[in-house]
Formats: C-alpha cells, structure tokens, sequence
C-alpha cells in the first residue's frame, strides 16, 4: 500500500500540527507501507505544477490546518488517491467546511475533539485518537537532577513559571507579566515578527526565550508549574502538546477558566494536576501549583497511548492489514 504525508514536516518538533503529522509519519513508517511525503507552503506559486510529484497513492494524509487554501489543496488531491484523509487537530475555518459541503472532496476525518468535526455531517468516515506523549523523554527528573538543571538553564533560586508556544497576541502570553517578581517568568517562543509582544515581555522581566531547543524537556524538568494563558483553540491544536509535556514531566499545569478546550484536556491530565484560574486569582492559584509541584514526584498524565496503538486502531478501523 502506497501513502503520501502532506504536510509542512520538516525534521522538527517544534508545533502541534507538526508533531503530529511528523510523529504519525514515522509510526506508518513502522509498517510494511510505501511511505513518501510531499511538503507543503502556504506561499508556494507553483504548488499546482510540484503535485505532479505526487504518485498517485492508496491514501494520502493531509496534516495541515483546514483553512480555505488548504480545501483548494484537497479538491486538487482528490485525483492522486482512493482514500484522501484530513488530520483535524483544530476547528476547521468555515470557509473550508463551505468549499467541502460543495464539493466532499475528503474521504476520512481523523481527528482529537468530536466538537471540531460536527460540521462535516455524518456520512463521512471519522476515527478519533488520544496524543500520545514520549513518557521516556518527558519524563520526571529526580530532585537533584532537576535542580541541576536549573542552575544550567535558569540559574535562579526563584519559582519557574514557564510557557513554549507561538508568540502572538492570541496566545495570552502577555498573562506571564502579571505572575510577581518572585517569580522567575520563562517563555520559550517562535520569533515576533511584530516585535511589540516581545518587547513588552522583557520591559517586564520575562525572560524570552526564541530558540528552537531540541531538548526542551530540561526545561520543562528544571521548571515549578507550566502556565497555559490561551483562552481559544484557534491559536493552538484541540490538545495542547506543551500541556501534556509539562503534565508528563510532573509539572502542574495553569490553564484559564475560560479556554475552550479545557473539558478535553481534563481527560489528559490529573485533576489534582490541573489549576484552573480566573483573572482573578491567577497569582493565587500559581502559588498553590509551586507548592503541589515541590511535593509531586510523579507524572500527571492519565491517558498513556502510543503512535503505534493510534496508527494500528486506525488501521484496523479502516479495514486494512
């Protein structure tokens, strides 16, 4: 069986969609399939013309974001592949689902919030998986260890709150600015491009981050609590990766009341793992986290998979050995 991964794979774990596609890639890779993989730019003029390259395939999988460019994308992979899959790790834009409606160029959802894929009605076939997270590489350092981590990195004898994402307003990183002096504020981040979100983070003695650190659990295992501002899943995948590196590192988690996606993330995580804040008590509720994360010894997932379990459920629901 031939399948083909389009996608914006590019060696690096360093965005949700991307893990996913990535990871997913490798574990089909495990099999006994022909796999290739065809990468994808927004701002690619001659994405028409390089389809070409694209042997036509059993399946081919589409792991980017479902906006309007890439329902123009599906509609032109519809005749390279039986079976053409989308990778739904965030709600859909809703010009996509109106090109699809028109058109029902998708033949399988496969995807992580049952609320993300209510729009695409009931006739197409759909399988839903949990995110599996490496519990060897994020895993929970030892005290010692983990103080020697943080003379490495932080060298700091204050709290560590820490946030890895994206840096744009959307994120709600500017929250970070609101947690006291007495904590030591880290936020590792994509370049801002805009530049104003960032000055505004070190004006206000963040320290800022904006690296690609292949070893990023150290600073999840050198830090106290993880701080998750983001109120809507528009900026971040349905599951929010870094969440469930922290939790499985044995960090507490900080997320805002308000966030869309918290009922799925308290399928992930520990409950007595998990401070949800208002803005009112933010600073109360990241003070009770440090005192939980001075006692925990232990990982707060509660959901442990893998990708060969999700890539194996899948093949199994689609009826192919």
């Amino acid at each position: 069986m031939k399948i083909c991964f389009v996608s914006t794979i590019n060696g690096k774990f360093d965005e949700g969609m991307r893990n996913i596609s990535t990871s997913l890639f490798q574990a089909f890779s495990q099999k006994k399939y022909e796999i290739s993989t065809f990468s994808y730019s927004p701002k690619d003029a001659l994405l028409p013309s390089r389809l070409h390259q694209i042997h036509r395939s059993d399946w081919v999988f589409i792991g980017l974001r479902a906006l309007k460019k890439t329902a123009f994308l599906c509609s032109l992979l519809k005749s390279k592949t039986n079976h053409l899959c989308l990778i739904v790790c965030q709600k859909p834009d809703q010009k996509f689902i109106q090109a699809f409606q028109k058109k029902h160029f998708l033949d399988y959802l496969l995807y992580l919030k049952e609320d993300d894929v209510k729009d695409f009605g009931t006739k197409i076939s759909r399988h839903s998986f949990f995110v599996p997270i490496d519990s060897c590489k994020f895993s929970v350092a030892e005290p010692e260890a983990s103080l020697a981590l943080r003379r490495k990195l932080f060298d700091s004898q204050k709290p560590v709150a820490l946030h890895v994402g994206h840096l744009s307003s959307g994120r709600g990183v500017e929250q970070m600015t609101q947690l006291p002096p007495e904590f030591l504020r880290v936020v590792i981040s994509s370049i801002d491009h805009k530049r104003s979100l960032s000055k505004d983070l070190l004006s206000n003695g963040v320290l800022l981050i904006q690296n690609y650190c292949p070893k990023i659990e150290e600073y999840y295992q050198a830090s106290d609590i993880y701080v998750f501002p983001t109120l809507s899943s528009d900026f971040v995948i349905s599951v929010p990766y870094s969440c469930l590196e922290a939790a499985s590192c044995g960090k507490p988690v900080l997320v805002n009341e308000a966030f869309d996606g918290l009922s799925l993330l308290k399928d992930y995580i520990d409950p007595k793992g998990l401070f949800v804040y208002s803005n009112g008590n933010f600073i109360e509720q990241a003070q009770k986290a440090v005192e939980f994360s001075k006692q925990n010894r232990s990982s707060l997932l509660q959901i442990q998979s893998s990708w060969d379990l999700v890539v194996s459920s899948f093949l199994t629901d689609v009826r192919i050995s």
